[in-house]
């Protein structure tokens, strides 16, 4: 682990960040040089803090993403980092799956991730010549992600801006919980319920907790409850939702598991881990207690197999992640939304009634 800024790194962070090599000087270093922000917007404006003396690529302000230095040798990435940081169209963390720019290096076929300011300094670990992006290949770590067929027809364009995942509602009103994701850059958002397609409007998001708030005009009976107690390491849960969409089937699907870590991934504290099947469209659908049918989390997305084994060389199995229920709590009071506490048994045909298949057309 190294500290820069006020925060740790883990070393294969740092390696996305700088590099293989450069990274790893990084993180053996123990020289540190004091830096300040010269964002007087900033709240962390003229405080002293730590980067490391083995150079500062484009380690930004954490607060404001505004450059503390700029390395002569780090030109061409600094530049591209600053006016990625002015855009901010995307996050800073943002990933890209990239491969080796020369297509005879036996490592070409070859599509693993990094962090896309990092991309200039970036070489194929075989060959040491450039990478390059994959397009048409986004982030698999969040849900309803994968392949996206690149082709340039406006039918096409269409198709692939449309998005579909779950939602469960949250009292009597037609109030539905779902991802933010599910429903970001959507003109018009319809829900099913009993059949029928509803329309629904956002009332307020959340980007960084992934979450968003729909209303709809229905006055819906069933609605997924509360628990006031937190959730527990090997807790047995059920996730409600409608992976793949509708293909498959229309029928609500469901899967069970436990809780494996109270910590998301990156040490996220406001997501937990679990193990029971999470795929693209099961995104914004409840996970809940198998004995009460309080709600525990919900589904955000699931760690992806090409990723670990690119890393670590082996796939994930079953590595699953939800948003912890009381993040949703916090979520609806900040927006003047009541939330019901209930303790009681399970009613399967409670949770099928409460959980709606959410898309955009």
């Amino acid at each position: 682990m190294r500290m820069i800024g006020k925060y740790l790194f883990r070393l294969r962070t740092i390696q996305d960040m700088y590099g293989e090599e450069l990274g790893k000087k990084i993180d053996d270093s123990f020289e540190d040089i004091k830096v300040k922000c010269l964002n007087d917007k900033c709240k962390e404006y003229n405080i002293d803090t730590q980067i490391p003396a083995a150079g500062g690529g484009f380690i930004y302000c954490l607060d404001c993403n505004q450059l503390y230095r700029v390395p002569v040798k780090y030109n061409e990435a600094t530049k591209y980092w600053a006016e990625r940081s002015k855009s901010k169209k995307k996050s800073v963390h943002q990933e890209i799956w990239v491969q080796c720019s020369d297509n005879n290096c036996k490592d070409y076929h070859h599509h693993f991730q990094i962090r896309e300011a990092s991309l200039p300094l970036r070489v194929c670990p075989e060959c040491k010549l450039k990478l390059k992006k994959v397009e048409g290949k986004v982030n698999p770590n969040t849900e309803g992600s994968g392949i996206i067929h690149p082709d340039k027809t406006e039918d096409n364009k269409k198709k692939s801006s449309s998005s579909f995942g779950s939602g469960f509602f949250v009292n009597k009103e037609g109030f539905i919980v779902t991802n933010f994701h599910v429903i970001k850059d959507s003109n018009k958002i319809k829900f099913i319920y009993k059949g029928d397609k509803i329309d629904a409007k956002v009332v307020a998001t959340d980007e960084q907790l992934d979450l968003a708030l729909l209303k709809s005009e229905i006055k819906n009976k069933d609605f997924i409850k509360f628990s006031t107690k937190s959730p527990q390491k090997a807790q047995s849960v059920l996730v409600a939702g409608y992976p793949f969409g509708k293909i498959i089937s229309d029928d609500l699907k469901i899967t069970g598991g436990i809780i494996n870590s109270l910590k998301g991934g990156g040490n996220n504290t406001t997501q937990f881990q679990l193990d029971a099947t999470i795929n693209p469209g099961n995104s914004g659908g409840p996970i809940v207690d198998k004995m009460t049918g309080n709600l525990v989390g919900v589904a955000v997305q699931k760690l992806n197999k090409d990723f670990t084994k690119a890393i670590f060389g082996a796939e994930s199995e079953n590595t699953n992640y939800g948003i912890k229920a009381s993040q949703v709590k916090d979520f609806l009071e900040a927006n003047n939304l009541k939330t019901i506490v209930k303790r009681d048994k399970l009613k399967m045909a409670e949770l099928e009634n409460s959980t709606v298949f959410i898309y955009s057309e």
